[in-house]
């Protein structure tokens, strides 16, 4: 024998009389609780969510560290970067350094006396430089002429000024 407690064809009823799932749902009485139009709407909600957070990302990869740039910045062709970076070590005002290989090897340091960071680099043809490091960090980054000295701006447009260059031994 089925209870009385259990006579909502939807499931038990609770003391003011709602069915457990327009109790969920917080449907008053009257209300019909759609289960398909609940993953309708969430579906619906779920794709704005991804086309705003696309439509953010593209905007974002538009402007990246370009976006760093200055007035009286002069961009590097693709063969002068190509020139300037092959073969050199880039010690930055923070003491850190970067070694860029001709055959396309390349290692960071944070200090002289820190260990490598290791990975490959490659110039481009929009004049940046993209470094794929060993541990699988990747970024592009783009260095500028600003007056008389080289700036490199990364991906989120902070400005590092290139203290000194030394070619490789």
């Amino acid at each position: 024998m089925v209870s009385s407690q259990f006579s909502d064809a939807a499931g038990p009823d609770f003391p003011c009389g709602l069915s457990w799932q327009r109790r969920l749902s917080g449907l008053g009485p009257g209300l019909e609780f759609d289960p398909t139009r609940q993953i309708l709407e969430r579906w619906e909600l779920a794709m704005l969510m991804l086309r705003s957070t696309m439509t953010l990302a593209l905007f974002l990869a538009a402007f990246p560290a370009w976006a760093g740039l200055r007035d009286g910045d002069v961009k590097l062709s693709q063969v002068e970067l190509a020139d300037y970076l092959s073969g050199q070590v880039l010690e930055f005002h923070d003491g850190s350094l970067a070694s860029y290989h001709a055959d396309g090897r390349f290692s960071y340091r944070y200090a002289p006396e820190a260990d490598a960071h290791p990975g490959r680099y490659e110039v481009m043809q929009d004049s940046t430089f993209c470094t794929q490091f060993d541990s699988g960090f990747k970024r592009c980054d783009m260095i500028v002429q600003s007056g008389d000295r080289f700036v490199m701006i990364i991906a989120n447009g902070d400005r590092y000024p290139v203290r000194s260059m030394t070619p490789m031994e």
